[in-house]
């Protein structure tokens, strides 16, 4: 596949996750337009969601992205802990996709989502959707992106056992 990640809207996402964690995200932004602050997100409130998200910290100047905490499913799939790595760094194949939706999400103020596909170690690939949630900090600026993975193919089937 040549293009391993492509950007959606968020009605086209299949992934009920991504759309509980939409609902979320709204349910904190408060007044139409405005975006959540971190401080508004509680993690405790979104317990079977924690495996699957991810929070990443925006820096400045230049811009860039560092993942501060990483979900457990994430990092099964990802084959490893690439929590405190920067997106840039992390030699990921869709690196640029990733980084275009992660600044689209910061200078737009507003939820990005997409679709892409890697290779797991069985040599099958692996399709997951995702989506990013911007967080401001106390000023309004965006510090903060909250992020969700959902891996669509048949888990029960490769792992039955672990699910």
């Amino acid at each position: 596949m040549a293009d391993r990640l492509r950007r959606l809207e968020l009605p086209q996402v299949r992934s009920q996750r991504v759309h509980r964690l939409h609902k979320y995200w709204r349910s904190k932004a408060g007044a139409q337009g405005s975006v959540p602050r971190r401080s508004d997100i509680d993690p405790t409130e979104l317990p079977d969601l924690l495996p699957n998200l991810m929070l990443v910290d925006v820096e400045r100047n230049p811009l860039r992205f560092r993942y501060r905490l990483v979900g457990t499913r994430i990092v099964d799939f990802a084959y490893h802990d690439f929590t405190g790595m920067y997106l840039d760094e992390a030699g990921w194949k869709e690196v640029e996709g990733f980084t275009r939706a992660y600044t689209d999400a910061v200078t737009e103020r507003k939820p990005t989502a997409g679709f892409y596909v890697w290779e797991l170690r069985s040599g099958a690939p692996g399709t997951c959707e995702f989506a990013l949630f911007p967080l401001g900090n106390e000023q309004g600026e965006i510090s903060h992106v909250l992020a969700i993975e959902d891996y669509e193919f048949p888990l029960f089937d490769v792992y039955p056992d672990k699910y």
